[in-house]
């Protein structure tokens, strides 16, 4: 798969293109559970240091700091009307205060990243620890101190059910809890951006949602890779799943790449190009949907996010096919672009099968929100097929093959913005953690060292080597699959079998046949040059003759594609569409 990456504001916000694009709209925002500041300063007020009044006042001053960050957080994160810098600005402020809860050298490992050197700074940041935060220190003596408290929105409950709600006593479950709740606004604040109207999305405002989606996704990568692994086996929230978290992220990066498909289509560049994007696309699509059928809880491999990305993979696979048409038809080959465009019409039907199951997965939706996203590829795709096959019936006069043409080798634009913490600040860096308060309750167990090595998370620990073995067989289901874990697919020794005996009998009557139909095809070529002068004078005689002739070629084509027809594949003979994995 080739790679390139987009700079920053790389498209131009003075052109006129319109696009209709959908993107997942997070119904629901992810916010703390309570956000009264008294209950967080409630809780350090019980371990600072009594009977020094300095100390306490500069305890004091840091608990209301730490506490008001808090609130102005939450505020933002359920309040659309707060702007995309506001919220990252407010995350960045509250994350600086709370580092000093997470491990106990913040300190003074902020106080050595200040001193480094230019070179190491440089490395530190490429390795995300801007912050000087090491989790492979000990635990800071206050990261037990608070119990917080956040609502799990990224599986919704079935209709009706209580809204579910996760709290731990452990400063990293809040550190990882904020950094997808910010990448939850922001991936929000992309699909409002692109909410589409009569109007369509114009450039600035999809540029911008391209940026917040890819920076949306930086930063969930972070709390998957970096802090998830450090959380205790057994966390309680479904929200800090890592694959489900990284399945989000790949969700990100997908709809960030299929607004770049769409401005492609629309400002008319090369259809190989195009379909290029769109198969790189899909994939990611597909790739989502895979880290979310890997998780160890149930209702992820059902969940809405699921069926977005196979609706979406569908959907973005028939862009992908419909214009690999379209470039084949720009060489000439007719029959394989009408092949093509019916195997993009089928990929079409099943993105309409499963954005039926998008629509009615919890919280429901309707399909009036994608309808002209869906509208738009289906005339796109039926004008096409109209005018290849008017090309291949007047000019051409191609056969068109039983084997849909393989696509392009994909083509990814878009990546994740790097993320990394915000400095600490000024209070931490000065040590108010260790100086002005006393050691609060013991820390949660964190998974090993060598699990963290490999990667191993907590979530998927926790769960027990049944879970992980059910997990590693799941797969990327199909588009229009059920989820994963609901019927069994078929299959067997037997099936291997019938397949194989079916495939000998191809061979045999593809040789036989496709001879006798390229004499007949020659012959119909023959007949129709030979008749040409007679119905271009004496059209009244010529068309008859011509069309007589047309029969009997078809009544001697008949038998030999009746036979291709009978041994052809079990999909084709039972009318099912064909989607290519």
């Amino acid at each position: 798969m080739a790679t390139a990456t987009l700079p920053a504001g790389s498209s131009n916000s003075s052109d006129n293109v319109v696009v209709h694009p959908y993107l997942f709209p997070h119904a629901a925002l992810k916010t703390a559970a309570f956000s009264n500041k008294n209950k967080v300063q409630k809780q350090l007020d019980a371990v600072v240091i009594t009977g020094d009044k300095a100390l306490s006042k500069e305890a004091a001053s840091y608990i209301g700091e730490l506490a008001s960050a808090r609130t102005v957080l939450n505020t933002a994160l359920e309040s659309a009307s707060v702007s995309d810098t506001a919220v990252t600005d407010a995350a960045a402020t509250y994350l600086s205060l709370l580092l000093g809860l997470v491990t106990a050298n913040s300190s003074s490992n902020g106080a050595a990243a200040a001193a480094a050197s230019p070179d190491e700074a440089l490395s530190a940041a490429e390795q995300g620890s801007s912050s000087g935060l090491d989790l492979t220190a000990p635990p800071s003596k206050l990261r037990a101190a608070v119990r917080f408290e956040w609502n799990d929105v990224l599986v919704s409950p079935a209709a009706g059910a209580t809204p579910r709600t996760s709290a731990a006593a452990d400063s990293l479950f809040e550190l990882a809890s904020v950094l997808v709740a910010t990448g939850v606004r922001l991936m929000h604040a992309a699909a409002a951006a692109c909410a589409d109207s009569a109007t369509g999305v114009t450039t600035p405002a999809s540029t911008r949602a391209y940026q917040l989606l890819r920076q949306a996704s930086g930063m969930l990568d972070f709390a998957s890779g970096q802090v998830m692994p450090w959380l205790p086996l057994d966390t309680p929230s479904r929200d800090l799943d890592p694959h489900l978290v990284r399945g989000l992220s790949r969700l990100a990066l997908a709809d960030a790449q299929q607004l770049t498909v769409l401005r492609a289509v629309a400002k008319g560049n090369q259809p190989a190009l195009i379909a290029s994007l769109a198969t790189d696309t899909a994939s990611q699509y597909r790739q989502a949907c895979s880290q979310l059928s890997s998780s160890p809880l149930a209702e992820v491999h059902s969940c809405k996010l699921w069926q977005y990305g196979q609706y979406k993979q569908a959907y973005c696979t028939a862009y992908a096919h419909c214009f690999n048409g379209v470039a084949l038809h720009g060489k000439d080959s007719c029959g394989a672009a009408l092949k093509s465009l019916e195997a993009a019409a089928a990929a079409l039907s099943a993105a309409k099968q499963a954005s039926s199951g998008y629509d009615a997965a919890p919280p429901a939706s309707l399909n009036l929100h994608h309808r002209r996203t869906d509208e738009d590829l289906e005339h796109l795709i039926y004008r096409n097929q109209q005018r290849l096959k008017r090309d291949n019936d007047t000019v051409f006069l191609q056969p068109i093959p039983s084997e849909v043409p393989p696509l392009p080798e994909g083509t990814c634009l878009v990546s994740a913005l790097p993320y990394s913490l915000p400095q600490l600040a000024a209070a931490v860096k000065e040590g108010v953690v260790e100086r002005c308060f006393v050691a609060g309750p013991p820390p949660p167990a964190a998974p090993t060292q060598a699990a963290v090595a490999a990667g191993v998370d907590g979530a998927a620990l926790a769960a027990g080597a049944g879970a992980g073995a059910d997990a590693a067989g799941k797969g990327s289901a199909p588009v229009g699959a059920s989820a994963p874990g609901v019927a069994a697919q078929p299959g067997g020794k037997g099936e291997e079998a019938e397949q194989q005996g079916c495939s000998c009998c191809r061979v045999v009557v593809v040789a036989i046949c496709s001879p006798i139909l390229a004499v007949l095809w020659l012959l119909g070529a023959l007949i129709w040059i030979l008749l040409l002068p007679l119905k271009c004078c004496f059209p009244c005689c010529g068309f008859p003759l011509q069309w007589g002739a047309d029969a009997v070629l078809w009544l001697m084509r008949a038998p030999a594609r009746g036979l291709m027809y009978a041994t052809g594949k079990k999909e084709k003979r039972e009318g099912g569409p064909e989607v290519k994995k």
